[in-house]
């Protein structure tokens, strides 16, 4: 078996629940659960394909109060091309923010952003 797909781990990492992919031989079939905080009866929803999807990860951006911050040649810290997804403090900013210095990269804003959230849930600082 191949390792999770990211929008899967993402969907752990948010509180989704009873997981399980249309295909278990081939992990990035499409994968359906329950969402966090609705009961684990009936039909389970499609999971939202959070690294490509703005409609899906936007809102997370606004709740967890993410920024991020596009490649810059200029800037030594992204001169490999990464999106940076930050919480706060990883830019400066004290704002009571969810780590003052996480931060985390992808080759897209999105994949950024769901790295940062991963990393969130490892340091036990995302509540779902």
């Amino acid at each position: 078996m191949s390792e999770k797909p990211l929008h899967v781990q993402v969907a752990e990492a948010l509180g989704w629940t009873m997981l399980e992919s249309s295909n278990r031989m081939d992990m990035s079939q499409p994968h359906r659960g329950y969402p966090p905080h609705l009961p684990t009866v009936g039909q389970k929803e499609p999971v939202p394909d959070f690294p490509t999807d703005w409609s899906a990860t936007g809102p997370l951006i606004e709740k967890y109060g993410i920024s991020v911050i596009q490649p810059d040649e200029h800037a030594p810290e992204r001169a490999d091309g990464q999106w940076i997804a930050g919480s706060g403090g990883a830019h400066g900013w004290d704002d009571g923010s969810l780590c003052m210095d996480c931060y985390a990269g992808g080759v897209t804003p999105l994949i950024a952003v769901c790295n940062l959230i991963l990393l969130l849930a490892k340091e036990g600082k995302l509540a779902a």
